[in-house]
Protein backbone atom coordinates (compact mmCIF):
# COMPACT_ATOMS: atom_id res chain seq x y z
CA UNK A 1 0.00 0.00 0.00
CA UNK A 2 1.27 3.44 -0.94
CA UNK A 3 1.52 6.15 1.72
CA UNK A 4 -0.19 9.40 0.79
CA UNK A 5 1.84 12.52 1.33
CA UNK A 6 -0.14 15.48 2.52
CA UNK A 7 0.71 19.14 2.51
CA UNK A 8 -0.67 21.80 4.82
CA UNK A 9 -0.52 25.54 4.54
CA UNK A 10 -1.34 27.70 7.51
CA UNK A 11 -3.05 31.01 6.84
CA UNK A 12 -0.80 33.92 7.76
CA UNK A 13 -3.84 35.83 9.05
CA UNK A 14 -6.24 33.44 10.82
CA UNK A 15 -3.86 30.49 11.30
CA UNK A 16 -6.28 27.84 10.00
CA UNK A 17 -4.50 24.92 8.28
CA UNK A 18 -5.55 24.07 4.74
CA UNK A 19 -4.87 20.72 3.10
CA UNK A 20 -3.24 21.22 -0.29
CA UNK A 21 -3.40 18.37 -2.83
CA UNK A 22 -0.08 17.52 -4.47
CA UNK A 23 -1.31 18.40 -7.97
CA UNK A 24 -2.31 21.91 -6.78
CA UNK A 25 1.09 22.36 -5.20
CA UNK A 26 2.88 21.23 -8.38
CA UNK A 27 0.63 23.02 -10.87
CA UNK A 28 -0.14 26.31 -9.16
CA UNK A 29 1.72 27.06 -5.95
CA UNK A 30 5.17 26.13 -7.28
CA UNK A 31 4.64 28.20 -10.42
CA UNK A 32 6.75 31.33 -10.73
CA UNK A 33 3.70 33.23 -11.97
CA UNK A 34 1.64 32.59 -8.82
CA UNK A 35 2.67 34.85 -5.94
CA UNK A 36 -0.25 34.44 -3.50
CA UNK A 37 -3.01 32.08 -2.49
CA UNK A 38 -6.30 32.78 -0.74
CA UNK A 39 -7.42 31.29 2.56
CA UNK A 40 -10.65 29.32 2.28
CA UNK A 41 -11.61 30.39 5.81
CA UNK A 42 -11.01 34.16 5.96
CA UNK A 43 -10.40 34.90 2.23
CA UNK A 44 -7.15 36.73 3.01
CA UNK A 45 -4.23 36.74 0.59
CA UNK A 46 -1.19 34.75 1.69
CA UNK A 47 2.23 35.07 0.12
CA UNK A 48 3.94 31.87 -1.03
CA UNK A 49 7.39 31.47 0.55
CA UNK A 50 10.39 30.84 -1.70
CA UNK A 51 11.09 27.44 -0.13
CA UNK A 52 7.69 26.28 -1.45
CA UNK A 53 8.72 27.29 -4.97
CA UNK A 54 11.84 25.12 -4.59
CA UNK A 55 9.72 22.06 -3.73
CA UNK A 56 8.74 21.67 -7.38
CA UNK A 57 12.08 20.04 -8.14
CA UNK A 58 11.58 17.53 -5.32
CA UNK A 59 8.02 16.50 -6.24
Amino acid sequence: MQDKVGYLFFCQHCGIPQRIPEYVLKTYLCSDQVKRYYCSNCSSENSIPEYVKKLKNEL
